[in-house]
């Protein structure tokens, strides 16, 4: 059941089947079903990560390419994303809520393009959900597959590398752009989350602060150059009802991380001080 399960998350005729399975994924994850070892059983690990990924990527060019501007709106790439986003158009006044989808299209006021690129959003949002509950699971869990840990050396001995294709590294390079929090609040929140669980967690946290500081990634220079970013929506653009709060939660998160890297990293006697002073001056 698991393994035709996982081959709907990259069915490509349905995009709300799609959403499904991978909250289904979520679902299991998160009530304890050791998904990584049932998966690897079946010789399905590796293609379902890729799978996952490939759901962050969906429809992402703009964000990933951020030179690259939309070539019919004379708007950020990521606004231009974000405008295709009925969610922001059709969202909930309450944080939580389920937009009612299916009552909107058999009205007529929703196309299904519109109806599949909600879902393909809603998805990413899920890929995201999937990192995040599976946290607290014993290892190997999906938060480890899918940030690019290596299984077979263990947590504490992995090396994880920005070249890597991985959720995690698609994640960074999103929160690389300093518009990624105006756009997709529910998205920078739950990366600078995962990344401050990850940097807090004994057994992970020296694999990630090292990909945090590799000159690709310099994940808390960029941080510094975000929280400098006014968070402004454009007057032609809606806003999620939760934007504004989500904008402070990841601001915390940020800032959690960055002392954590400065207690880690300005010892006296650490080879990383001279990146810690960098980040004080």
């Amino acid at each position: 059941v698991l393994g035709a399960i996982a081959n709907y998350v990259s069915y490509r005729h349905c995009a709300e089947l799609v959403y499904n399975a991978v909250k289904v994924l979520q679902s299991l994850s998160a009530t304890g079903v050791p998904l990584v070892p049932v998966l690897s059983s079946l010789n399905m690990a590796d293609e379902v990560a890729l799978k996952l990924v490939g759901r962050l990527e969906d429809g992402t060019p703009e964000i990933l390419e951020p030179e690259l501007l939309h070539p019919l709106l004379s708007v950020p790439p990521l606004a231009s994303l974000a405008l295709n986003d009925p969610f922001f158009l059709l969202t909930p006044d309450v944080e939580g809520a389920v937009v009612d989808v299916e009552a909107l299209v058999s009205s007529g006021l929703l196309s299904a393009d519109v109806v599949a690129e909600y879902y393909v959003n809603r998805t990413r949002e899920a890929v995201l959900e999937l990192l995040l509950v599976s946290l607290n699971a014993p290892y190997p869990s999906m938060t480890h597959l899918l940030c690019g840990f290596e299984l077979e050396r263990g947590l504490a001995a992995s090396r994880l590398v920005s070249i890597a294709h991985n959720c995690l590294n698609i994640l960074l390079q999103l929160a690389a752009d300093p518009e990624f929090v105006v756009y997709f609040p529910t998205l920078a929140e739950g990366t600078a989350r995962l990344v401050h669980a990850l940097v807090s967690t004994p057994a992970a946290s020296t694999a990630t602060l090292q990909l945090l500081r590799s000159r690709d990634v310099d994940y808390f220079e960029g941080a510094y150059a975000v929280l400098r970013t006014a968070y402004t929506i454009e007057p032609e653009l809606p806003d999620v009802s939760a934007g504004p709060v989500l904008r402070l939660r990841y601001t915390s998160w940020i800032l959690k991380s960055i002392a954590l890297e400065l207690h880690v990293a300005g010892g006296p006697n650490t080879v990383h001080r001279p990146q810690a002073v960098r980040l004080l001056t």
